[in-house]
């Protein structure tokens, strides 16, 4: 992907992708995209190059707005698995610990 800025051209194609879907569902659904990408333009007004996009481009921001709250859903079969083999005092301190393995921020969208 050597035409998209730094960050899409080293990461594997999921999270672009990911973001065309949304457009494209959000297209199909403008009142949808219209809420959403009011409500996001309101942090952003400075920026006059985002407030040119359009609202179904605005609002496909959520998806990027909920990968750590997708990543961080590893922690529960994580905590289980840990639990059911070394107990939950072990399974506590992994889950406590698995944020800093460098594996876990590695494929986030920033």
């Amino acid at each position: 992907m050597p035409t998209l800025p730094i960050h899409p051209q080293r990461y594997p194609p999921g999270l672009p992708l990911l973001f065309y879907l949304a457009r494209r569902i959000l297209e199909k659904a403008p009142a949808l995209a219209d809420a959403l990408g009011f409500r996001l333009r309101l942090y952003q007004c400075h920026d006059m190059s985002l407030m040119r996009l359009s609202n179904a481009t605005i609002g496909s921001a959520v998806v990027q707005m909920a990968l750590p709250l997708m990543s961080g859903l590893t922690l529960l079969p994580l905590y289980g698995l840990a639990r059911r083999v070394y107990g939950p005092r072990t399974a506590a301190w992994t889950v406590a610990f698995y944020p800093i393995v460098p594996s876990f921020a590695l494929w986030w969208g920033c």
